[in-house]
């Protein structure tokens, strides 16, 4: 059995700390929020661990001391413990056993009485320090493999994109045999820089001298117009010093194209002249290798040799996860058309394995597998090949680790000065070696975000709001667990699939429990999909008021279920037939006391409860509620089971479409919870699966128990993980009805704004400057992309002009065609023939663009769209309208397995596929003159540029498809929900007031949207206007593709979707709601600043077009 500590997030070893951790919550509680002459608030005490400092009027005034008091205090506390329920669970139970030392708790469960006799910061201090040193004993070293025979299940690459399992044996001899002692690499702690100060005419003539070494005046014409617009956010010349203090995010907005990137470079060759350390953060792991490398030859520029007696590769450190090195060194390899560069990349990080050396398997195999070496996995073979284990045996590290390329990196970073990173990596990455901390203690699970809080003293973050949007992706996730016909895209299936290859391998009492829970999950996620197809389970507004009768009206859609919320509904509906009382049968059951009977539906729930020790008058019910899910042999038992429970309520619900809902209810919580309970199991077994050959286990836990990783702030505006089930039906297309398990926690808006401050303290006990650069960081409204802190520097958008019209297109019988909303068949056909239609459209745009001052200089046409599949529809289209061969690229998925090297000429194929992580190519085939692509593809990083030239190849963009988010997923949802809590964000003296005031308004937004119809059109009117943020916000973005050394920027919206006035979603009507808001809100000032040109472009574009006069001739 798994310790319900374990379950609910809190293990052995943290436990191990509770007590403490609870005295010292109260303790810094009685220092900051007393209540009485010795005493606080168990409220208070809980509100500490939050980490939401932001609601708490006074944080900010605190002495530093103060504030990483705090921050060392949530750097111990487990996630769960952020969680008001659970805190008090634990808490109370620690209290009544006499644990927590220095505090007792009163009768009533609130109020803290104080007995240690120290000052509330001295008895703070004195627990954290206990902690400390409890901690560091925790900390285990891993074992090196000894001489002997150890194996891994290796999956091999087959047949394509198939991978097959291969049981591996590694045999080390004595001579491999590892040092005795390893040595760590060092995580030296930089030294607090409370402010940075860039003093710009010694920065500009740093670069004016990079500028002349190489020939290339790049920099300084870039950055002088740069500083001389910049201002502040009040307004204010920045003059010649530009100062950064460390603590809470500070952003800075300037437009694309105006020189964040050449600043990001530059400012590394400027920090190491100053003796500082920097992290630069940027999207993917292609562009800081660029920019490393970029770097890197600044460096030897400046004569880094000469001034530090140290090689630039030792200096500047792309830092990457060690599992994809070699794939990106396939993509430069494939991708770049550079030599030069190809061999810096594969002499950076490119590297080779000794296991295969080692290893013997049954078939004719490659052992390597790049990103896949059992580095940290090796099992010891057991004395008897074929003998089952009793108990999983801990897992050996590779001998030849320490002085393994493939950790050369991670190495390099400890002591490098500056490190270049990636977003995720940031996020969620970890260190992959032992690092030795300053007080000698070794971890070999140092995450990225701790050792760049630690080593970097200033931290510059790249497109600021593509990282929370990449946050949030990485906060809610989705688990597909029954799908149709469907036999793949299902983990349940790939465990079952692999259990069967790993038979032998598992210990028995794992493998055992492994098989019987997926098995059960299988058969309650299949069944239940099941009657959701035939109709036996539908939404309670469908519900006949018979149950033998259909539903009425079978309407499809997406629904989010929380089976759990309907406890209280169903207690307070069946309390009368509980206790057995006809008097107490109600009407109106919700005004209705109903805990008693909450607590009986607990026990008729559970099957450990036999039937013979419940109340006899519920007996039979409690049968027939356990048969739903019941494994027997005969039919129709959920028909049959709904029928005897519909007579056996009739006297006690009288109304029949309630008691309907109340049994469609109770069916759908006997195959949910269970459910829920049983996948949980996987979070914990997950690492000795994949030790076995079981790797798909690891995709069910990272899905939901993905939250184990400390946060400062684990949980939302909910205050807690958020689980879902959801259900996806449609009549007309049953073999796709799915039921996937959704998780959702964290709280990405306030991680972003609170990285340099609060999450900075807990991991190195300095705050730290943190900046992020983003042309469209500050778009109030739009959930997923908004920073919500004002731009602390504005480089105002006062460049190139920019044109926003609709080119709406009629189809074969005069209608403007719309692709939103479309799905499967339809969608692909309309976008198709939007594609013939488009053509003529097109080639007249290209003539236009022909006439151009300066050949090959916006010359081309970017065609955006939503997915790889709609461009090849488009380019499909286009072909058979006559479009000529080679003059189409399109972007096609990246595949690292792909040899795009080998293309047919122009006349062979109707068109040139590019992989999406190689666009910048387009700009050099000068005989392709449209781009079709993705527009997350698109929208940034992107320099389409003209040979030889810093200005666009692109002359207009076409926006195919109106990008439309899909509110019901879980990431999308958080976002949502998130900035709804912030949109009146307040302080207050007692912030857990605020943090109960935000709870309220998000959670009944949340239920809001989880009520509202699919359809754009039925969304709450905040949610439409947040979409509409987004979309200005990836349009502005995807402007700046043209706008590429001052060209202009030309943006059509094709798709009538942008257009349609239906449901009063036009975009037009959506841009003005909006400026109405800015304006109220008193944010237009500052959005006119730092999008003006662009935003004035939307305003006229929304003023000018008045949808209900168009006409096919002015349309088109």
């Amino acid at each position: 059995m798994i310790d319900a500590r374990e379950r609910d997030g809190l293990g052995r070893r943290q436990s191990q700390l509770l007590s403490r951790l609870i005295a010292c919550a109260c303790a810094c509680a009685q220092a900051y929020f007393p209540d009485g002459r010795s005493g606080t608030t168990l409220t208070a005490a809980q509100y500490v661990l939050t980490g939401k400092y932001d609601t708490w009027a006074s944080f900010a005034s605190l002495p530093l001391d103060d504030q990483r008091r705090l921050s060392r205090l949530i750097a111990h506390r487990a996630n769960p413990l952020a969680n008001d329920t659970a805190f008090r669970d634990y808490a109370n139970i620690n209290f009544f056993e006499r644990r927590v030392p220095g505090f007792r708790l009163l009768d009533g469960q609130e109020q803290v009485v104080a007995h240690h006799g120290l000052d509330p910061r001295a008895c703070a201090d004195q627990l954290l320090s206990e902690m400390d040193d409890i901690r560091a004993a925790q900390l285990v070293s891993s074992s090196i493999a000894k001489p002997g025979e150890y194996t891994h299940t290796l999956r091999v690459p087959m047949a394509g994109r198939q991978s097959a399992p291969v049981l591996a044996y590694y045999t080390f001899e004595e001579h491999q045999a590892p040092p005795r002692r390893a040595q760590p690499a060092r995580l030296r702690t930089a030294p607090e820089l409370p402010e940075v100060e860039l003093k710009i005419p010694g920065f500009l003539q740093l670069n004016a001298q990079l500028d002349q070494g190489t020939g290339k005046a790049f920099r300084a014409e870039t950055l002088e117009p740069f500083f001389r617009k910049m201002r502040t956010g009040r307004g204010e010349a920045v003059e010649d010093v530009l100062r950064l203090q460390a603590g809470p995010t500070q952003v800075l907005s300037a437009p694309t194209g105006s020189g964040k990137s050449v600043l990001l470079r530059s400012y590394a060759t400027w920090a190491v002249q100053e003796g500082n350390t920097v992290a630069l953060v940027v999207d993917t792991n292609a562009n800081a290798l660029k920019l490393a490398h970029a770097i890197e030859r600044d460096l030897e520029e400046w004569g880094v040799r000469e001034r530090l007696g140290a090689e630039a590769s030792t200096v500047v450190v792309p830092l990457m996860s060690p599992n994809s090195l070699m794939r990106e060194v396939d993509r430069a390899v494939k991708g770049s058309h550079d030599p030069d560069y190809v061999d810096w990349v594969f002499a950076r990080i490119g590297y080779s394995c000794q296991l295969p050396a080692c290893a013997s398997v049954d078939e004719a195999v490659d052992t390597w597998v790049p990103g896949g070496e059992p580095c940290t996995k090796l099992t010891p073979v057991r004395p008897e090949r074929g003998e089952p284990y009793r108990s999983m045996p801990a897992p050996k590290v590779c001998p030849f680790r320490q002085g393994c390329g493939k950790f050369r990196l991670a190495r390099q970073a400890a002591a490098a000065r500056v490190i270049v990173t990636t977003h995720a990596n940031l996020y969620e990455g970890r260190m992959h070696i032992p690092l030795e901390a300053d007080d000698g203690t070794v971890d070999e699970k140092v995450s990225v975000e701790k050792f760049l809080m630690t080593r970097a003293q200033v931290v510059l973050i790249d497109e600021l709001d593509a990282f929370q949007s990449t946050v949030m992706d990485r906060s809610g996730r989705g688990l597909p667990l029954a799908w149709g016909d469907r036999g793949h895209d299902r983990p349940l299936l790939e465990v079952d699939s692999q259990l069967v290859s790993a038979f032998g391998r598992l210990p028995g009492a794992l493998e055992e429990r492994t098989r019987s829970n997926v098995s059960e999950c299988r058969r309650l996620a299949e069944t239940y999909t099941m009657h959701l197809a035939r109709g036996d389970l539908t939404l309670s507004d469908q519900l006949p008021d018979d149950p033998q009768q259909k539903p009425r009206k079978r309407r499809g859609g997406r629904r989010w279920i929380v089976p759990q919320r309907w406890d209280g509904w169903l207690a307070r509906h069946l309390a009368a037939f509980l206790s057995g009382d006809e008097a107490t049968v109600s009407i109106d059951p919700e005004s209705r006391e109903a805990s008693a009977a909450a607590v009986l539906l607990e026990a008729v729930y559970d099957r450990k409860v036999a039937t013979y020790l419940l109340p006899s008058h519920v007996r039979e019910f409690a049968r027939l509620v356990r048969s739903i899910t019941a494994p027997v042999d005969a039919a129709g038992i959920l028909e049959h089971a709904r029928g005897e429970l519909f007579e056996m309520l009739a006297a006690w619900i009288p109304a029949a479409k309630a008691r309907a809902a109340v049994i469609d209810r109770l069916a759908r919580r006997m195959f949910l919870v269970p459910l829920r309970e049983m996948l949980y199991s996987f979070v914990h077994d997950a690492p000795q699966l994949k030790l076995a050959g079981v790797p798909a286990a690891e995709e069910i836990a990272q899905a939901l128990g993905g939250y184990e990783k400390w946060r400062a702030i684990p949980h939302g505006p909910l205050g807690r993980l958020v689980f879902a089930f959801t259900e996806d039906h449609n009549p007309k297309s049953l073999h796709e009805t799915k039921l996937s398990a959704a998780a959702f926690g964290g709280d990405p808006h306030r991680y972003i704004t609170s990285l340099g401050l609060i999450n900075a303290l807990a991991h190195s006990g300095h705050p730290r400057v943190v900046l992020g650069l983003s042309a469209t960081a500050f778009m109030p409204g739009a959930h997923r992309h908004h920073i919500h802190v004002r731009p602390q520097l504005i480089v105002p958008d006062e460049g190139s002009s920019v044109i926003i019209d609709a080119r709406p297109i009629p189809d074969l019988e005069g209608e403007l065609i719309r692709i939103s909303g479309l799905s499967g068949k339809k969608r692909r056909e309309a976008t198709k023939q939007l594609g013939m239609k488009l053509w003529s459209e097109l080639s007249r745009e290209l003539e236009a663009l022909a006439t151009q001052d300066i050949p090959g200089v916006q010359d081309a046409i970017l065609l955006a769209t939503t997915s790889y599949e709609s461009c090849r529809d488009l380019a499909e289209g286009m072909r058979l309208a006559g479009a000529p061969p080679g003059l189409i690229a399109v972007a096609v998925r990246p595949d690292a397995d792909a040899d795009t090297a080998a293309e047919l000429d122009p006349e062979d194929q109707p068109w040139i596929e590019i992989p999406g992580d190689q666009l910048e190519d387009f700009g050099a085939r000068e005989h392709a003159r449209i781009l079709i692509a993705p527009l997350k593809r698109a929208e940034r990083s992107l320099n389409i540029l003209t040979p030889g030239e810093r200005r666009s190849r692109i002359g207009s963009i076409w926006l195919a498809v109106r990008p439309m988010s899909i509110v019901d997923d879980p990431d999308e949802l958080l976002a949502h929900v998130g900035a709804r809590a912030l949109d009146d964000h307040r302080v207050d003296d007692k912030p857990w007031l605020e943090l109960a005031r935000s709870k309220k308004v998000s959670g009944q937004y949340f239920d809001q949207l989880l009520s509202s119809q699919r359809y754009f059109s039925a969304l709450p009117r905040r949610a439409k206007k947040a979409i509409a943020a987004e979309l200005i916000a990836s349009i502005i973005q995807l402007v700046g593709r043209a706008r590429r050394g001052g060209t202009p920027g030309r943006i059509r919206l094709v798709d009538y979707a942008f257009l349609d006035p239906k449901g009063n979603s036009d975009l037009p009507s959506l841009i003005r709601q909006l400026r109405t808001d800015w304006a109220r809100s008193g944010e237009l000032d500052t959005l006119l600043t730092t999008n003006g040109e662009a935003l004035r472009a939307f305003f006229t574009f929304a003023d000018n077009h008045n949808v209900t006069r168009d006409s096919l001739d002015t349309a088109c």
